[in-house]
C-alpha cells in the first residue's frame, strides 16, 4: 500500500469571493477516501488569493481523478488544478 499526496490549487472568480466559504465548500465535497493533509490561502496578487490544499489518498485504490471530479465542482472558482502529485509512502 503506497499514498499519495496531491496538491490543489483553487483559484476564485475575483478578489470579492468569500474564502471562507470556498474552504467549507472544498471541505465538504472532499470525497471520503481523500484525506484533508493542509488548507492555506496563498497571497498571489492585485489582493487575489488562492486555496491551496494537499490531500493523501491511496495510490493503489484511489484516483487523482476521483478527487477532481468531485472539487471541480467547488463554486466561484476560476480554475482548479492540480499542481503536484507525489507518493509518500
Amino acid at each position: 500500500m503506497g499514498l499519495a499526496a496531491i496538491t490543489i490549487k483553487f483559484m476564485p472568480e475575483d478578489v470579492e469571493t468569500d474564502l471562507e466559504a470556498m474552504q467549507g465548500e472544498i471541505k465538504n465535497l472532499l470525497p471520503e477516501f481523500a484525506r484533508l493533509n493542509t488548507m492555506e490561502v496563498q497571497p498571489i496578487a492585485f489582493g487575489l488569493s488562492a486555496v491551496v490544499i494537499t490531500v493523501i489518498i491511496d495510490d493503489k485504490k484511489d484516483s487523482p481523478d476521483a478527487v477532481m471530479d468531485s472539487l471541480n465542482k467547488v463554486t466561484n472558482t476560476q480554475s482548479v488544478e492540480i499542481t503536484d502529485i507525489g507518493l509518500i509512502s
